[in-house]
């Protein structure tokens, strides 16, 4: 129970303190002014400045409803039950709010599955090649490879192990550059018997959450890298071109594992999870 309590009580701070926020209207997906949301990664290549939106996934479910079939959107329906605690239960502030409330519109999308990114995708490259005063003729939206998920988190810096280009994730200040757990140094301790390095799990929870995100925070936040990609790293983990592989670590994943070069913590995950989402990248097909 101790770990519920945490967990609903972070959420109903962090939801109350949003729900004052005047929230933006919802309007027809604004394609006149999408294309300054793109960063170049390279010739013929760009990526989302930020992880999809709850915002515009609600869009595109709308605008595709009337024409597909209840089986083509249960597949592509986002999962508000997945929100649950390492025990299985369910946090029902995040599950009846996340998705649904105005609070939340610009927060990433999660708990959606592989067949509703590439629909996303599809969708918006429709959208965008039959808009008359567009920059390209033809483009494409897509996950992105590996390879090129990682030439944009690097935003430029071969060697730094993080988005920002630096060595540390915060910075002189004591802020954190990313929303990721950290883990209290309360936490850590030297087994007696091994020497070897611990962590306290009942001491391992949100207790370190200075940069105000209990969960995934709004996809403007922290500063971009030298891109202008906002949260290559933590925030949410983002899907990529390879099935069942994500990269940049979550709001739940520790500083280790939101580094450009970390294993995938996610690997293997292939249905809908509250800690993966997406960000489109754009392939210029016809200039």
């Amino acid at each position: 129970m101790k770990k519920v309590f945490s967990y609903s009580f972070l959420v109903l701070i962090s939801f109350t303190a949003y729900s004052f926020i005047l929230p933006k209207k919802t309007e027809v997906y604004p394609i006149n002014k999408i294309e300054k949301n793109w960063g170049m990664v390279k010739n013929g290549l760009y990526a989302s400045k930020f992880e999809t939106t709850n915002k515009e996934y609600q869009i595109f479910l709308n605008s595709i409803k009337a024409k597909s079939t209840p089986e083509q959107l249960e597949n592509i329906k986002v999962h508000v039950n997945n929100w649950k605690t390492e025990k299985g239960e369910i946090i029902e502030p995040m599950a009846q709010n996340y998705f649904q409330h105005p609070a939340y519109l610009d927060y990433p999308l999660v708990n959606v599955s592989r067949e509703g990114a590439i629909a996303y995708c599809d969708w918006l490259t429709t959208v965008y090649n039959n808009r008359p005063n567009r920059k390209y003729k033809q483009v494409k939206f897509r996950l992105p490879t590996k390879v090129e998920w990682i030439a944009a988190a690097r935003g430029g810096h071969q060697i730094a192990p993080f988005p920002w280009g630096g060595y540390y994730t915060r910075n002189g200040k004591g802020c954190k550059l990313a929303n990721f757990k950290s883990i209290p140094e309360s936490a850590i301790k030297r087994n007696a018997t091994t020497g070897a390095i611990e962590v306290i799990a009942d001491e391992f929870t949100h207790s370190d959450i200075n940069d105000l995100a209990a969960f995934p925070a709004p996809v403007p936040s922290y500063f971009p890298n030298d891109f202008g990609l906002h949260n290559m790293s933590g925030n949410v983990a983002e899907m990529l071109a390879e099935r069942g592989q994500t990269k940049g670590g979550s709001w739940a994943s520790t500083g280790y594992y939101i580094r450009i070069d970390a294993e995938d913590e996610y690997a293997g995950i292939t249905e809908p999870d509250p800690r993966i989402g997406f960000r489109y990248f754009v392939e210029i097909v016809e200039e």
